[in-house]
């Protein structure tokens, strides 16, 4: 038995230093992972029909305006408190032209263009 200790010892020795060598050649580095990620990222957009407002996102852009082919379709907000219903108001109907620098909307009192 004391014979056999030994051996085990420097086997389990062997096989895990084998292991480890084989882990770390065979791990991706982190440059390959995002890359691979970003190749497969599909972007999708689309207009939006009818929603709850859950939060509000801000972010920089431009805005397409007076341009006769662009119009809005509909507007639709469902609220999920129902008080929130008599404070939102807005000027526009199904096919108005939306001009530059309106407000689009008025809600709880602020108007968002």
């Amino acid at each position: 038995m004391r014979k056999l200790l030994p051996f085990f010892c420097i086997a389990l020795l062997l096989t895990t230093c084998i292991f480890g060598v084989l882990y770390f050649l065979s791990s991706k580095n982190n440059t390959e992972i995002v890359e691979e990620i970003i190749d497969k990222t599909t972007v999708l957009r689309s207009s939006v029909e009818s929603g709850i407002i859950t939060s509000k996102l801000e972010v920089d852009g431009n805005v397409i305006g007076d341009s006769p082919d662009i119009y809005m379709d509909s507007i639709t907000v469902e609220f999920t408190v129902d008080s929130d219903k008599s404070s939102f108001e807005t000027d526009y109907k199904i096919g108005d032209i939306l001009k530059k620098d309106s407000f689009l909307y008025r809600f709880r009192k602020r108007s968002t263009k």
